[in-house]
């Protein structure tokens, strides 16, 4: 391991291994220190008050394996941490792109007007054990510009984590129609505060047209972002987003843009205000919504606040391409025959809905001492899908409150033999294009 130093005040001279021999930019550390950047184990530290005076067109490489290079904000003449309101780290031309093995921590990114920020493109498998770390880091790319979090197209797998970010436009001027950030291929972002610089920008706070692995944001606060256009940018995008525990403005829009048919997209406990019962689903197939003003009485019920899923299939929706709730989970106590109920309604609607159409999965534990689930359903045969689908039964006990008109209210049941007590799962699968339907997420087991 060997410890460099970056400040304003330091006096430029290699090895730059003490505070008053500080190379004044990230630019001069890598021109005179050559491997600064791309040891793993290498320790950085650069003054928390220091403002670069440019870091040229900036490609600062990282090592691919035996750990990451870190790079901390700290008070001058020190090695205590200390978060930076500064420049750090300056580009004024050409694009900032880091690529590699970094933990970063409290530092201060700019970018100029005329250049994009990348954050972690690795091009090599050589690069599987890399990822980028960030924790209280501050990104400030210029006018209309976003940072842009990526892995790189060839390198999916590798680690794209950052810890309380924030995300700055305080460089724009005017409307500016630019995302914040753009997550690629894999991220993770907790605790995210978003500055805007008067309400300027119009695009999404979160671009994932490029996502196609796994994407997590939770603890961001979008709530003073009142100009944007929408939370989340899902033009293209092939992979699978969350966003939970967020806050936001009153009746936001989450997504905009038309996604792949791979995308999904999952809110939970997200909005203006605290809101557990909350739920936006989203795929190429329709949506699934939290909704706490249509419910079946007696139902589900959320910290004592009704509440429905609503699920709406659009066009693309078939039998083999079915729009699904999340999973409903729950605990069985006893072995033995069980049924599995689920509640379902439309809103008004032309007729009941059949066993090809809307149905109930069940996933239990089927066997004895073998920790492997069983699934069930109540679909039709293979042969119902074209000759003998039937009706759902029909329910007639269950009455729902709010605005819809439940004319067809239907009952799913699996009946099954349970042989090991614990975890059950439920969901259930609507087959049919173009349907409202509202269910109730409590599985009754009797």
């Amino acid at each position: 391991m060997t410890v460099y130093y970056v400040d304003d005040g330091g006096s430029s001279t290699a090895p730059y291994d003490t505070w008053a021999k500080a190379a004044p930019t990230f630019a001069a550390l890598v021109a005179g220190a050559g491997t600064a950047l791309n040891t793993g184990g290498n320790v950085i530290y650069v003054g928390a008050d220091s403002v670069s005076s440019g870091d040229g067109t900036a490609a600062f490489n990282g090592p691919t394996s035996g750990g990451p290079v870190y790079i901390i904000s700290a008070t001058v003449g020190t090695t205590t941490y200390a978060k930076s309101s500064s420049n750090q780290i300056s580009v004024a031309s050409g694009g900032a792109t880091w690529s590699g093995n970094f933990a970063i921590f409290g530092v201060q990114f700019h970018v100029s007007d005329a250049t994009a920020f990348t954050l972690n493109t690795m091009s090599a498998a050589s690069a599987a054990e890399s990822g980028i770390y960030t924790e209280d880091c501050t990104f400030k790319p210029g006018s209309n510009r976003k940072t842009v979090l990526s892995n790189g197209s060839s390198v999916n797998w590798a680690r794209n984590r950052h810890v309380r970010p924030t995300f700055s436009a305080a460089n724009d001027s005017g409307a500016q129609s630019a995302s914040f950030v753009e997550v690629r291929y894999q991220g993770e972002l907790h605790d995210v505060t978003f500055v805007d610089s008067g309400s300027h920008r119009t695009g999404t706070a979160v671009d994932w047209t490029n996502i196609v692995t796994p994407s997590v944001i939770s603890g961001a606060d979008f709530s003073n972002l009142s100009a944007i256009s929408a939370i989340v940018n899902v033009a293209g995008a092939q992979g699978r987003g969350f966003l939970t525990n967020c806050k936001t403005a009153a009746s936001p829009t989450w997504e905009t843009g038309a996604k792949w048919a791979g995308c999904m997209m999952t809110v939970t406990n997200s909005g203006s205000a605290d809101d557990p019962a909350f739920l936006y689903y989203s795929d190429y197939f329709g949506k699934v919504t939290s909704d706490t003003t249509n419910y079946r009485n007696s139902g589900a019920s959320v910290e004592t606040v009704p509440v429905s899923w609503k699920m709406v299939s659009n066009t693309h929706c078939y039998t083999n391409a079915t729009l699904n709730t999340p999973w409903m989970y729950g605990t069985i106590s006893s072995t033995g025959s069980k049924t599995f109920d689920v509640y379902i309604t439309q809103d008004g609607g032309a007729g009941d809905l059949t066993d090809a159409e809307v149905w109930l999965e069940v996933e239990y534990f089927g066997t004895s001492n073998v920790a492997k689930y069983t699934l069930v359903d109540d679909r039709c045969s293979v042969s119902g899908f074209y000759s003998a689908a039937a009706a759902q039964t029909d329910d007639v006990t269950s009455t729902w409150a709010g605005t819809i008109t439940e004319t067809y209210m239907q009952k799913l049941s699996v009946t099954t033999t349970v042989n090991e007590d614990g975890l059950f799962r439920a969901r259930v699968i609507l087959g049919k294009a173009s349907t409202t339907l509202y269910v109730d997420p409590l599985v009754t087991v009797s």
